[in-house]
This record gives structure tokens, C-alpha cells and sequence, in this order.
């Protein structure tokens, strides 16, 4: 993990240029998502969270244990440096999302885990990168023993990629208290329809289609000059 088309070293490089800069409008929103989900818990599970550039990790000092599931080592010797303690898992709860047969790893995840809270860090829109496997979709069985553990589940925190693409999106178009089509949202904040334009889909959209549409917040992140994401908050 050293080298990732989703973190590693090449991350490292590109947070220690943009995180002060580029990078700080949407830090500074996800610090105010994260501290305004009230959780009572007294651990926490952070999954993805690479080496916190864009946690409020003062804010993450409330809970008394921290249990990480990061698989990069530079972003871990980086966090614990700025985090102090917490427990490593290096178990991959996530591998293999094609083959409906691997649900246990997810189901495994969530019972090893039941009493913690959790924040997914910026994760859950980079499976398809992480895990080359799964091809061009997350496989649909994957998909429905996610929400099913999710629903069941108090207590979680995720803000995900949901689309990026060249052009920057005018996220200020969408009302997050109306129901808004895959292909509205696109149109709206993109101001074309999709076909005119290249956008990644991060296949986080259907992830979290069984939630109450008030539990979604967006920001965009212009990760580097020539590109910006947009990140979706949920919690629950």
C-alpha cells in the first residue's frame, strides 16, 4: 500500500502540498459534520482514515479507545504520531465485493465491532480502486448485506466520494431535504447531462438509498487544481 491509486505515498506528497490551501474549505466542513453527529460511545472505529489530514483529531480525543482499519503503513506511523494511541486490525473485512459468497468479511466486521462507534473516513467511495476485483460494480448481495448491517447499526458516521470529475460541480444547486434523482444530481451540479461529460461514479449513490434523505450534506473537494470531488456526508 505503499503505492495506491488511493493513498500511499503519492497521497502523503499531495495532502503536505494542498491541506493548507486547496484542501482546507472542505477539511473545515467535514470537522463540523464530524462534531455536530452526537455519539454517546466510548470507542470508536475509524476505517480508512489514512493519516487524519482531514479529521478533527482533537475533537476524536473524547472517545477512550480508537481501533484503526487503515491498510497503509505510512499513513499509520503518520496518525499515531498525531493521534497518540489506538489499536492497528490489519484483517481485510472488504476483499473480494464481486463474489456475493465474501459477504462474511462485512458481516464479521460488524459483530467484531457492534459496540463501537464508527466514522467510514473518506472510504467507502474508493472500494472500486482498493479492490480491483470487483471490476466495474460492487456486486448487488455485497451491497444489500451493507445496508441491512447499516440500518441495524447506531451510531456511524460516513463522508464518501460520490462523483468526480474535471469540471467543478455547483453543489449549492441541490436542496438536501428533497429527493433528487441520480440523474437530476448530476445535471444540476454539473450543469450537462452525464453523457457529455467524463465523471467518475464512485457507486457510494445506492449505497445509502434506504436512509432519510435529511441525513445528506455534500461538499466538494478540489483535491488538486485539475480535479474535484464530491463528497456526500451521512450518519445514523
Amino acid at each position: 500500500m505503499i503505492f495506491s491509486p488511493t493513498g500511499g505515498l503519492s497521497y502523503h506528497l499531495r495532502a503536505f502540498r494542498y491541506k493548507r490551501n486547496l484542501w482546507s474549505p472542505f477539511i473545515s466542513q467535514v470537522h463540523s459534520e464530524i462534531q455536530s453527529w452526537k455519539s454517546p460511545g466510548k470507542a470508536l472505529l475509524l476505517i480508512g482514515p489514512n493519516a487524519g489530514y482531514s479529521l478533527p483529531l482533537s475533537y476524536l480525543s473524547q472517545w477512550e479507545k480508537i481501533e484503526v482499519l487503515e491498510p497503509d503503513p505510512i499513513a499509520r506511523f503518520f496518525l499515531k504520531k498525531k493521534l497518540g494511541l489506538f489499536s492497528y486490525n490489519s484483517r481485510d473485512f472488504f476483499f473480494d465485493l464481486e463474489d456475493e459468497s465474501m459477504d462474511y468479511q462485512i458481516v464479521h466486521l460488524f459483530e467484531e465491532y457492534s459496540d463501537y462507534d464508527w466514522i467510514f473516513c473518506n472510504f467507502l467511495g474508493q472500494l472500486q480502486s482498493l479492490y480491483p476485483e470487483s471490476k466495474k460494480e460492487i456486486h448487488p448481495h455485497w451491497i444489500k448485506t451493507f445496508q441491512d448491517l447499516l440500518l441495524k447499526k447506531n451510531h456511524w458516521f460516513s463522508y464518501h466520494d460520490l462523483f468526480s470529475a474535471p469540471q467543478k460541480p455547483k453543489i449549492e444547486a441541490i436542496d438536501s431535504q428533497k429527493f433528487i434523482s441520480y440523474d437530476d444530481f448530476i445535471r444540476r451540479v454539473y450543469s450537462t447531462e452525464r453523457e457529455t461529460l467524463y465523471i467518475n461514479d464512485h457507486q457510494t449513490w445506492k449505497l445509502f438509498e434506504p436512509f432519510p434523505l435529511e441525513e445528506r450534506r455534500w461538499a466538494s473537494w478540489e483535491i488538486h487544481p485539475a480535479y474535484t470531488h464530491i463528497i456526500e456526508f451521512r450518519h445514523g
